[in-house]
């Protein structure tokens, strides 16, 4: 089979692929030091890598298994991990993530980044998903403000790209969080017990963070949110409902006594 040449998109993967000045400039963003461990995400031929500053060590993860073996043969100081990031991220600790983001993981990457600990990621995105971390919109934006920390987002030439997307896009820098507001607490229970049905979590989330009894936090839960957002479960939220259980419960969060 005739291997894909540069710049070409294997289609199935929704990738793309970054010239030099778009890869300088988002490695640029990520302030990189001489003694972190870097990963890139859908690493492609190794745009990112190819203009990567001196680090303690280079990950590369692709899915593609033939671009991951070209990668590794113009990359051989670099860890070439072939496979799916989502997977692949776990256990494997780093400081700084940089990535092209194939757009049919963009969400999902983001909600794996909830439960990683890092200095700083910076991710090409779609403006839409860069609006709603930005704003703290929808489910997405709404969960992520308990997690990460925007530093910074700004647009993108799309010309610096192949294929040119139809859609605009972002570079976003985002971090990990390391102190919470009330609101954000309230969030992070909500998302870590999405097993859950909505009044449970509430009821657990409010044992947890104010040391009430679950007698105590039942009766707040059910006289504060609707019986039907109660009986949901968390992941069948809609970024409204959950938006109100926000409004209502975060005057309460941090309280020792009702």
């Amino acid at each position: 089979m005739k291997g894909r040449q540069v710049g070409e998109t294997s289609w199935n993967l929704d990738q793309h692929f970054l010239d030099e000045a778009g890869a300088r400039r988002l490695i640029a963003l990520a302030l990189i030091r001489p003694d972190e461990v870097v990963v890139d995400v859908g690493a492609g031929h190794g745009e990112l890598l190819r203009v990567m500053p001196a680090c303690k060590q280079m990950v590369a993860i692709e899915l593609d298994p033939e671009l991951a073996n070209g990668l590794r043969i113009q990359f051989p100081e670099a860890v070439v991990r072939q496979g799916n990031a989502l997977e692949l991220l776990e256990g494997a600790p780093f400081d700084v993530l940089v990535s092209n983001v194939p757009f049919s993981i963009v969400e999902p990457l983001l909600f794996k980044l909830f439960k990683l600990k890092f200095r700083k990621a910076v991710l090409l995105v779609p403006s839409s998903v860069a609006k709603l971390l930005q704003e703290k919109e929808g489910l997405l934006g709404l969960y992520a403000s308990a997690f990460l920390m925007v530093e910074s987002v700004e647009s993108f030439d799309g010309t610096h790209i192949s294929p040119v997307p139809e859609t605009s896009l972002s570079l976003v820098v985002l971090s990990s969080k390391t102190e919470r507001s009330k609101t954000d607490e309230l969030l992070f229970e909500l998302y870590t017990q999405r097993d859950k049905l909505v009044g449970n979590a509430l009821r657990e989330a409010l044992c947890r963070i104010n040391g009430w009894t679950k007698r105590e936090s039942a009766k707040v839960v059910s006289a504060k949110v609707p019986e039907a957002v109660r009986k949901k479960l968390v992941p069948r939220l809609l970024p409204q409902e959950l938006t109100d259980v926000v409004r209502v419960l975060s005057p309460i969060i941090g309280k020792e006594k009702l």
